[in-house]
C-alpha cells in the first residue's frame, strides 16, 4: 500500500497559486477616486469636471491645478469645507455644491472672478464670506435649504445677480437694495420653498442643473405670508422642462458676443465666432474642390440653459470626410467653450442652434 505524505509547504504553494489566479478587488477611497479624476483632467487640460456622488468628505487640494476649468460639479457629497486652492480656478464659470454638509466657504471663493452660477442648496451654511461680494459676474445664486436667518449683506454687492433662491431658510424679506433691483426687473428672487416632491418639480431640478430647483410658485402658496404683496417676488412662468427651443426672445451667444444688445448683431457675432473656431481647428483641406459639388454643410448643436454645448450633429455635408472633420471640431468647441444661454420670458432655456458652413470659404478658397 502506498502512503501519500502531506507536505505543508507544497500545499501552501498550491493554495497561493490558486488564490493568485482569482481577480483582485481593490476599492479606492472617494478621495483617491477624486484625485485620480483631478490628475487625469489636469493632464488632458479639461474644462469640465464632474465629482458628484462620490461621498467625498474632503476635496483634494490638487483641485487647484485645474486652472482651465470652467465647470465643476461637486454635488451630492459629504463635504464640510473646501480647500483654499479652490481660489486658483480663475476661469471657473459654474460651481455646483448642492447637497453637501458645508458649514462655511473659504475666503478664496472670491477669487473666482468669472463665476456666474453658484449652487449651494442643501448645505448647513448660516453665513457667507465677505469675499462673495467680489463675484462681479455672478448671475445665479441658489442658497435654498441652508441655515440662514439673516440675509447676507454681501448679496447687495453683486451687480449682475439675476436669480436668487432663499427658500428653506429663515429669511422673510429682501434688503432694500435687492427690493429695488426686483422692482426694476433686474432680479428675480424666491423666498419660499415649494413642495419638491411633486413630479413636475423633479423635472425642473434635473433641467436647471442644481437642486432644489427654480420654479414658479402659485399665488395661493403665499396666503399665510405676513409680507406685503409688493415685497414678494414671483417669477415669470418657466418654460416646460422638456422644451428645446428653436425660436427665442434672446439668442444664446458665443463667448465675447454676450454684451451685444441687438439680437441680430449678437447672432451674427456668434456665427462668425463659431466659423472662426472651425476654421482654426478643422483638418478638412481638400486639394481640389469639385465644380459640381455643393460644399455648404449644415451643423446643429444644443446650447443648454447653463451654456453647455452638446448633442453636436452635421445634418448636411458633401462627404464623410468633411462630416467627420466638422463633428470633431464641434466636439472640440463644446469641450472648451461655454456659451451664454438663450432666454425666454426671462428664464434661461435650452436652444437648438443651426447654421450653414461654407467649406470653401473655411478652407480659404
Amino acid at each position: 500500500m502506498t502512503h501519500t505524505h502531506f507536505r505543508p509547504r507544497s500545499f501552501f504553494l498550491m493554495v497561493m497559486l490558486a488564490l493568485s489566479a482569482l481577480p483582485v478587488w481593490s476599492q479606492k477611497s472617494p478621495e483617491e477616486q477624486a484625485l485620480d479624476k483631478i490628475l487625469s483632467a489636469h493632464r488632458a487640460g479639461e474644462t469640465f469636471l464632474g465629482l458628484h456622488g462620490l461621498y467625498l468628505s474632503k476635496l483634494p487640494p490638487e483641485i487647484g491645478l485645474l486652472t482651465n476649468l470652467r465647470l465643476l460639479d461637486l454635488e451630492d457629497n459629504l463635504l464640510q469645507s473646501l480647500p483654499p486652492e479652490i481660489g486658483n480656478l480663475k476661469k471657473l464659470e459654474i460651481l455646483y455644491l448642492a447637497n453637501n454638509e458645508l458649514e462655511s466657504l473659504p475666503p478664496q471663493i472670491g477669487n473666482l472672478s468669472q463665476l456666474h452660477t453658484l449652487g449651494l442648496s442643501g448645505n448647513r451654511l448660516a453665513q457667507l464670506p465677505a469675499s462673495i461680494g467680489k463675484l462681479r459676474r455672478l448671475e445665479i445664486l441658489n442658497l435654498q435649504s441652508n441655515n440662514f436667518t439673516v440675509l447676507p449683506t454681501q448679496l447687495n454687492k453683486l451687480p449682475k445677480l439675476k436669480y436668487l433662491f432663499l427658500g428653506g431658510n429663515s429669511i422673510e424679506e429682501l434688503s432694500p437694495a435687492l427690493q429695488q433691483k426686483t422692482a426694476a426687473g433686474r432680479l428675480r428672487a424666491l423666498l419660499r420653498l415649494p413642495d419638491w416632491d411633486a413630479p413636475e418639480n423633479e423635472e425642473l431640478m434635473n433641467k436647471f442643473g442644481f437642486a432644489p430647483q427654480i420654479m414658479e410658485v402659485p399665488d395661493e402658496d403665499f396666503t399665510d405670508m405676513s409680507m406685503p404683496d409688493d415685497e414678494l417676488i414671483i417669477s415669470m412662468p418657466k418654460p416646460e422642462a422638456e422644451e428645446i427651443f428653436r425660436v427665442v426672445e434672446n439668442m444664446p451667444s458665443y463667448p465675447g458676443c454676450e454684451h451685444i444688445t441687438d439680437e441680430a448683431s449678437k447672432d451674427a457675432c456668434t456665427q462668425r465666432k463659431v466659423l472662426e473656431y472651425l476654421k482654426t481647428n478643422m483638418s478638412y483641406r481638400p486639394a481640389v474642390f469639385e465644380k459640381n459639388v455643393d460644399y455648404v454643410a449644415v451643423i446643429q448643436f444644443l446650447v443648454s440653459n447653463t451654456g453647455l454645448v452638446y448633442d453636436m450633429k452635421v445634418t448636411k455635408a458633401p462627404d464623410e470626410e468633411s462630416r467627420a472633420a466638422l463633428l470633431k471640431s464641434l466636439q472640440s468647441m463644446a469641450s472648451r467653450m461655454l456659451f451664454t444661454p438663450g432666454t425666454q420670458r426671462g428664464w434661461p432655456i435650452t436652444f437648438t442652434y443651426r447654421m450653414q458652413v461654407d467649406l470653401k470659404k473655411l478652407a480659404g478658397k
